[in-house]
């Protein structure tokens, strides 16, 4: 099966993590407790812009570790 990726809005996705208290090394652990692999530098190309989309599975996923619906990070755009 194909793996599908959607665009992020990375400063949501940063917004969101700092407001929570959670580093991105936390985020990482907790995406890996849910059997989704991530490394950190990643995440950080994610929140910065340097990369525009991500699996679908890991946006659920870091809207899951962050508590929030999927459309709040995903872009529309």
């Amino acid at each position: 099966m194909p793996r599908t990726s959607a665009k992020t809005d990375g400063s949501a996705i940063r917004a969101i993590r700092v407001r929570r208290g959670l580093s991105v090394r936390d985020v990482v652990n907790q995406l890996e407790e849910q059997g989704v692999q991530l490394h950190e530098d990643h995440l950080r190309n994610i929140e910065t812009g340097a990369r525009k989309g991500a699996r679908e599975e890991l946006i659920a996923g870091l809207a899951h570790v962050l508590d929030v619906p999927v459309d709040s990070i995903a872009s529309t755009a």
